[in-house]
């Protein structure tokens, strides 16, 4: 699934059990991987902010 940070930033929130408002106390990486999973009933984290597909050149001007 591909969404926005903010969808991300509440999803860690609550799957980190941090307050939904206020500033964040976490970074963000534009580009990145973030991986939930929901098991019985409950959001786990399995990874944060991997941006190893973004290593290399750049395609940007391709």
């Amino acid at each position: 699934m591909v969404t926005h940070g903010g969808v991300v930033d509440g999803l860690y929130r609550h799957t980190k059990k941090l307050p939904h408002v206020g500033s964040r106390v976490f970074s963000m990486v534009n580009g990145s991987l973030n991986e939930f999973l929901y098991e019985r009933g409950e959001w786990h984290l399995k990874s944060w902010a991997d941006v190893a597909h973004l290593e290399g050149t750049p395609l940007d001007d391709v």
